[in-house]
């Protein structure tokens, strides 16, 4: 499919990219009570309470199942200008791949750290102990310098603990050229074996050590770089996958859909996987969000403008919700329930995002896009 023409903005994905941002909002809303909390990280859950880890339910609060959403994504979206055959210098994409990711999660590396230096003497015992992790120093020296350097390993629940995956974010992207470029010219079968080479690897190097454990070490970024080349590899064969799509009846593709909404919520019957401990198992994960990114495309109901708007502020809303709500939470808690504290929290968490999304995210994004158009183009 390489050398098809240049194919039109798919908007449906930016729509699914909302929605799994929002799932992570609500899964952190939600896993902050306690009993919540006990539930998430157990199988002793029964009657009702397990309809909230079994497909579909799952699907709307699947916080690590939306992550590895991303990572499927966005080796869809980096691999079509190649396929597209506009693929910039080196340069240009490290620097457009900067300023997309880098600038946002800075302005909210500081934001969380300003917070977290004026209220982490608030105590708050009704909640969780995963709430309890954050915000329970101040800002040292350390802790600086590794979230400025973003790409080395380092303990990122400090403040922000969704940035862990930014960090393996940030190191594929610098790297995808190579894994784009084997996509395109391998064939399928080459190409996914490519992948469970990457994800072996990466899974079995954190077990040489206990060192090599944590969530943002060097190991994991190669299982994670195996879910960018499943998406690169849906990038290759979409035109493909679309017709093979429209020619299914109406019952075989909901079946699909099922099946696909199965997969990507079976995370929710491990509490290993979701809490990220479980790496094989987030290929089932993975396989199912390609079932959704593949699905997305001929959904019309997909373009509808609230979810276009909350695509559109996702990353921001990814990047800002966690520290919003400790904020609330911490100022407001002993003073009002909790039930008022996270329905403020998820408001104002949108409304942050759309903010930060018009001051940070897209000035930077008209940066990388005038600094590429005023370079010069390779000879």
């Amino acid at each position: 499919m390489a050398g098809e023409a240049p194919a039109t903005r798919v908007d449906q994905l930016d729509s699914v990219r909302g929605l799994a941002a929002l799932s992570v909002v609500l899964c952190h809303h939600l896993i902050a009570y306690p009993a919540i909390w006990a539930a998430y990280t157990s199988n002793n859950h029964g009657g009702a309470e397990s309809l909230a880890f079994s497909p579909p339910l799952y699907l709307f609060w699947a916080g690590h199942s939306a992550v590895i959403l991303f990572f499927v994504l966005s080796g869809y979206v980096l691999t079509l200008p190649t396929l597209q055959g506009r693929q910039p210098t080196y340069l240009r994409y490290a620097f457009k791949r900067f300023c997309r990711i880098y600038l946002p999660y800075a302005a909210s590396a500081a934001g969380a750290m300003l917070g977290a230096s004026l209220l982490w003497r608030r105590a708050t015992p009704a909640m969780s102990e995963w709430f309890q992790t954050s915000w329970t120093a101040p800002v040292s020296r350390a802790s600086l310098l590794a979230h400025a350097l973003l790409v080395l390993p380092f303990k990122t629940g400090d403040f922000n603990n969704v940035i862990w995956s930014l960090v393996h974010e940030m190191r594929v992207s610098l790297v995808f050229p190579v894994l784009a470029a084997f996509a395109v010219r391998e064939k399928w079968g080459w190409s996914l074996a490519g992948a469970a080479c990457l994800s072996l690897a990466g899974c079995v190097v954190p077990q040489l050590h206990w060192r090599l454990r944590f969530l943002t070490d060097y190991g994991l970024s190669a299982h994670y770089a195996a879910m960018f080349l499943l998406g690169a590899l849906l990038a290759k064969h979409r035109a493909a996958i679309a017709a093979r799509l429209k020619t299914l009846p109406t019952a075989g593709w909901t079946i699909l859909l099922a099946a696909g909404i199965a997969l990507y919520g079976s995370e929710g019957l491990s509490p290993a996987a979701r809490l990220a401990q479980n790496h094989p198992f987030e290929w089932l994960t993975a396989a199912g969000a390609a079932v959704l990114i593949a699905c997305a495309a001929s959904t019309a109901w997909l373009r509808a403008p609230a979810l276009l708007w909350l695509g559109r502020i996702s990353y921001s809303l990814y990047l800002w919700h966690l520290p919003v709500m400790l904020a609330v939470i911490r100022v407001g808690s002993g003073h009002l329930p909790l039930w008022v504290l996270s329905s403020s929290s998820l408001l104002l968490g949108l409304i942050t995002a759309d903010v930060m999304h018009r001051l940070i995210e897209a000035p930077s994004l008209r940066l990388a896009r005038q600094w590429t158009r005023n370079s010069p183009s390779p000879a």
